[in-house]
């Protein structure tokens, strides 16, 4: 159930999912999903996109010259604010700054 929770996740980053869709596409009420999401990985389902979409943003950051805001919404971010205290949360520096240091600028 967890492969296919995160296999929904691979493939829908991108669009507005909730942790009961994916509990829908396993067939499990949200809270067991959620339950053995954690225990299998160490985390929850909502942390694990944010997790994988911010780690997507990081390649696109890396391999395009995508506009940032661009960048935050082809990863499922609604807003780039939004988007922009997340990254800046978990890698401890702003999307631009991240771009500019992976481009040696």
């Amino acid at each position: 159930y967890v492969d296919m929770a995160v296999q929904f996740i691979q493939l829908h980053y991108a669009y507005p999912i909730t942790v009961a869709e994916m509990a829908d596409r396993t067939g499990l009420n949200r809270s067991y999903l959620c339950k053995i999401f954690k225990r299998s990985t160490g985390v929850s389902p909502q942390e694990y996109l944010l997790s994988f979409r911010i780690n997507r943003a990081k390649c696109l950051l890396r391999e395009t010259d995508l506009p940032i805001a661009e960048v935050a919404y082809s990863c499922g971010f609604k807003d780039f604010p939004h988007f922009s205290t997340q990254f800046k949360k978990r890698e401890g520096m702003s999307p631009g700054q991240f771009r500019r240091a992976q481009n040696g600028i």
